[in-house]
This record gives structure tokens, C-alpha cells and sequence, in this order.
């Protein structure tokens, strides 16, 4: 597993050439480095383990949106490899529900 930012391209019908697909990790058991919409501890609990939030964008958690009641996500602190990113993982789930 690993993650890629941005487009790739393939031919219009991707049956003869690219044949591309996409694997997403669905699993609340896993922990990724998430990456807030604006600095990580600007809200309260938003640097801590303990602590849930909404996503604000495709790719980023709403830092300012962060509490201890249940969202879609549960942090699990600051990452110590990127400290401006927070550990995380799903919490709420279409998929699987709460």
C-alpha cells in the first residue's frame, strides 16, 4: 500500500491498454497521517489522542471542528515523523457504520 496524490491518465475506455483500478484501505483498524486544513493544535484536542473530527476536504480534517464527542475520524496525537500532520483512523464508516 501506499498513496498518490493527484490524476493519472488512461485512454477513455481503460479496456485495452492502461486497465487502471484504484484499491482503497476502507478499514477503521488502520492508523494513516492525516493532514489538517490549517495548523494542528489551533483547536483544542486537535493535537491530542483521545479526540475526533470531520474531514473539511477530500484530502484534509477540519482542525477547527474537533472535539471529544464522536465524528468521523478518532486521533490518535501528533505524528512524530510530521508534526503538522496528526495520526488517525475511521472512526465513522458508511461501510461498516459506528
Amino acid at each position: 500500500m501506499g498513496s498518490y496524490v493527484g490524476s493519472y491518465l488512461t485512454a477513455s475506455d481503460n479496456q485495452t491498454v492502461g486497465k487502471v483500478k484504484g484499491e482503497v484501505d476502507i478499514s477503521k483498524m488502520s492508523i494513516v497521517q492525516a493532514d489538517f486544513e490549517t495548523a494542528i493544535g489551533t483547536t483544542t484536542g486537535s493535537n491530542l489522542a483521545g479526540y475526533f473530527c470531520d474531514l473539511d476536504s477530500a484530502t484534509q480534517l477540519d482542525e477547527s471542528d474537533t472535539t471529544t464527542t464522536t465524528m468521523q475520524y478518532a486521533l490518535h496525537g501528533v505524528d512524530p515523523i510530521k508534526s503538522s500532520c496528526a495520526l488517525a483512523n475511521i472512526y465513522e464508516s458508511q461501510v461498516f457504520g459506528v
